[in-house]
């Protein structure tokens, strides 16, 4: 195998290691691994986001557990780490959208190492209103993606879509057929044709969103996924969740990787299948060639594919042949699987030993060859066949459209367990086969409901991490290193901005509590305020925490590490939050100071502004 610390590694492993020599194997299973470079390359694959962002009136829906926050107010804070954590090598544009794309609020593609500070404010100008239709923004980021020119139109492009609620327009009826104006059904293949030269990675929000459509969306596109964020999680969700797409965009190591298969030479073996989950593979008529193609591959990422052969019984004649048959301890090569992509390329041989069938001498001829399957081969190939179980259920539940999106997680789990129990009926005699790990990972799916199912299915289908629910809840082999980096980074970044607003909040309604309770006499004549001074406080406070709160959230972007200067920078970036920190918490003490000023004689006033001043600063 000819590889390297930067190329992309391809292996094999056949389910047996041998078979009898008069013996035919017409669906012999070879395991094809194709693994991406650990950590990202010095070369790094620049892309081109487009991030399609629902603003209908629904996204105004406060979040239970973030007090008054709405879901818009989260969005918004998620795609700025998004807009901070693109390299300056990237570019996005911003597609809002409701019914029609909202144009006040969307770009064009812009280089983001110029435009940052832009689309962070196309973020924060985001306001909600109507109602919920995907195509027109959809068919807007396919355009901005189609009109790219020159070098710019071969850089790899990425929809994410983003939304909270369900389709309610006439304009496209979301389903696996569409239907004619007769009445007629037909096949989806017409619908959107452009969609699928870009992978769409979609997200749902709350308990509201439409699953089946945004995984249909995800799931017709080329290589995109689906994934969800529940209510019931904490302010930090939703940018996790987007921050461990972006930490796969961001580590893009390789583009159209193509995994070909040749049968050996002057052979008679043939492919007669390839598994490949969600990406393209093809076999050539005569079953001599195959290909997979892997759009993207992230750093440090595995896929994994099976490929069927049908593999003859050897011959008298074919043993003396010679040129496909190999005489040295009884092996015969069966395939040559090899990937190749622009950083280079690997390749790995599949051999079997084929025994004749008289006693052979294996202390004489080489070690005993496995008379039993390999149990990673057999436990892929079960996953592949769970993975269409569990899509077979989905597409026959959604018959019932209504009946699906509306089932109860009980009602869904028991028709999906008989399914299963059939299922494992069907492969309980199979050797080596993990069938304890396969119950527990049903029994997920049984206890969380419809839309944790569809993510599910799209994580399987493409091999790649997806947020079922909560940014914990994703396939842990399927978690790279960037990824997991990315979304602890967002996780901390908003319990630390969710910190600092608790605070925020806290004063503000301590005064206001002050406020009510001072009687409007204490505030008369001897004072020289009018007791509408407090109303005019509250609205210092808002208009100047306000400021400070847009001040320190441009900080980040004031503030861009770069390879020379990221200690300075970072140094920086934390005095600044630091300063603004103080200012706020100033502010507040003094507006206290000046609201109790009639309640206190001089001493006390000079004391408490003192007292004010020693904290802040």
């Amino acid at each position: 195998m000819i590889t390297s610390a930067d190329t992309v590694k391809v292996s094999t492993i056949p389910v047996y290691t041998s078979i009898p020599w008069e013996q035919q194997s017409d669906d012999f299973e070879v395991l094809v691994r194709v693994e991406a470079p650990a950590s990202k390359r010095s070369t790094v694959v620049p892309i081109d986001l487009v991030a399609v962002l629902d603003v209908s009136d629904s996204m105004n829906a406060p979040v239970a557990s973030m007090g008054d926050l709405s879901r818009l107010d989260l969005l918004k804070r998620a795609m700025k780490f998004i807009i901070r954590k693109l390299d300056d090598t990237d570019r996005l544009a911003i597609v809002a959208f409701n019914d029609q794309v909202v144009e006040e609020y969307s770009t064009n593609m812009m280089h983001i190492s110029e435009n940052r500070c832009k689309a962070k404010r196309k973020v924060d100008d985001l306001t909600a209103g109507g109602k919920t239709a995907f195509k027109p923004g959809l068919e807007r980021a396919v355009k901005i993606l189609e009109e790219r020119g020159g070098d710019m139109a071969n850089r790899a492009g990425f929809i994410l879509l983003v939304s909270d609620g369900m389709e309610r327009s006439d304009t496209i009826q979301w389903s696996r057929h569409e239907t004619t104006t007769s009445g007629n059904k037909k096949s989806s293949s017409s619908r959107m044709v452009l969609l699928r030269k870009y992978p769409v990675q979609t997200f749902g929000l709350g308990a509201g969103h439409d699953p089946k459509t945004l995984h249909l969306i995800a799931h017709d596109s080329r290589g995109g996924t689906y994934s969800f964020v529940n209510d019931d999680n904490d302010g930090s969700s939703i940018a996790a969740a987007l921050a461990v797409c972006l930490g796969g965009l961001k580590s893009v190591v390789a583009v159209d990787t193509r995994v070909k298969l040749t049968t050996a030479p002057g052979g008679v073996v043939r492919i007669r299948s390839v598994e490949s989950g969600g990406y393209r593979s093809r076999v050539t008529g005569d079953g001599t060639q195959g290909e997979v193609v892997v759009d993207a591959l992230y750093a440090g990422e595995v896929k994994s594919f099976v490929v069927r052969l049908r593999v003859p019984a050897v011959s008298d004649h074919d043993h003396l042949a010679g040129d496909r048959y190999y005489h040295h301890h009884h092996q015969q090569q069966l395939l040559v699987v090899s990937a190749v992509e622009a950083g280079g390329g690997s390749s790995s041989v599949v051999s079997i030993h084929r025994p004749p069938a008289q006693t052979v001498d294996w202390a004489a001829s080489g070690p005993r060859p496995q008379t039993a399957p390999s149990p990673t081969v057999v436990n892929q190939i079960v996953r592949f066949e769970l993975m269409k179980m569990v899509a077979r259920f989905l597409r026959e539940e959604e018959e019932e459209e209504e009946e699906l999106l509306l089932a109860s997680v009980d009602s869904l789990g028991r028709r999906l367990q008989s399914k299963w129990e059939e299922f494992k009926e069907a492969h309980k005699f199979w050797a080596g086969l993990d069938m304890a790990g396969l119950d527990r990972e049903m029994g997920l799916l049984r206890r969380h409901g419809v839309a944790y199912v569809y993510s599910w299915a799209s994580s399987h289908h493409m091999q790649r991490a997806t947020t079922m629910g909560s940014p914990e809840k994703v396939v842990a082999e399927f978690l790279t290193a960037e990824m997991r980096a990315l979304r602890e980074e967002a996780t901390r970044e908003e319990e630390e901005a969710g910190v600092e607003e608790e605070r925020v909040i806290a004063g503000r309604r301590r005064i206001i509590r002050e406020e009510r309770r001072r009687p409007s006499t204490s505030r008369g004549d001897g004072g020289g305020r009018c007791s509408c001074d407090g109303g005019d406080a509250l609205e210092r406070i808002d208009r100047r925490l306000e400021m400070w709160a847009k001040l320190k959230s441009d900080v980040p972007l004031l503030f861009q590490e770069d390879e020379e200067e990221d200690h300075r920078a970072a140094v920086l970036r934390e005095a600044s939050v630091n300063a603004i920190n103080r200012a706020m918490h100033h502010d507040m003490y003094l507006v206290i100071v000046i609201n109790h000023s009639p309640l206190l004689n001089r001493t006390e006033q000079i004391l408490f502004l003192i007292t004010a001043n020693n904290y802040c600063y």
